[in-house]
């Protein structure tokens, strides 16, 4: 029925997510080749930060799951954060909360980022030289713009939750650059 495929499509996206910080070698790998030729840090580097995150997600679902219960947790709509402050006080929400902020920030640059320049590598060299500088830049923006401008419609219209949110644009985003 409706409500599971879109429980489904919620787990499946966020699920995505976690595991796409593969694909930012691809993003900012030339950077860091540029500071590093041998590729030594990042090849160390990159897999020792997606141990690191796997372990603290791990932790915090453990720590979620030990302090919440499972029916306050699957009746909850947004984030586990206002069950986890209502059990543990308000320190725990107001971390919580800087944290989910600094998340999705981070996120947002790096799937910004990353679409950007799928756009742009998409675009022909005929194209980007008839559409100019500023012309390729808002070409390969569109994308960006388009993905968050559904998320934010999802947000006002209510049609989706914080997760849904997530794991649509885990979905989408990441099956671009897959």
């Amino acid at each position: 029925d409706d409500e599971n495929r879109a429980l489904y499509s919620s787990i499946i996206g966020v699920i995505m997510g976690l595991f796409s910080a593969h694909m930012m070698v691809a993003v900012f790998g030339k950077m860091i080749l540029e500071k590093d030729p041998s590729g030594k840090a990042l090849v160390r580097g990159h897999p020792a930060g997606i141990l690191a995150v796997g372990i603290l997600n791990i932790f915090w679902v453990i720590a979620v799951n030990g302090s919440v219960s499972p029916a306050e947790l699957a009746s909850e709509t947004g984030t586990a954060l206002v069950p986890l402050s209502e059990q543990l006080g308000q320190p725990v929400g107001l971390l919580g909360a800087i944290f989910v902020v600094l998340s999705m920030g981070l996120g947002f640059i790096h799937f910004s980022i990353a679409l950007f320049n799928l756009a742009k590598e998409r675009l022909s060299p005929q194209r980007t030289k008839s559409l100019g500088r500023v012309g390729t830049f808002l070409v390969s923006l569109t994308p960006v713009i388009l993905v968050f401008a559904i998320a934010l419609w999802m947000s006002i219209t209510g049609s989706g939750s914080f997760a849904g949110i997530l794991g649509y644009l885990g979905i989408i985003v990441d099956s671009l650059m897959i």
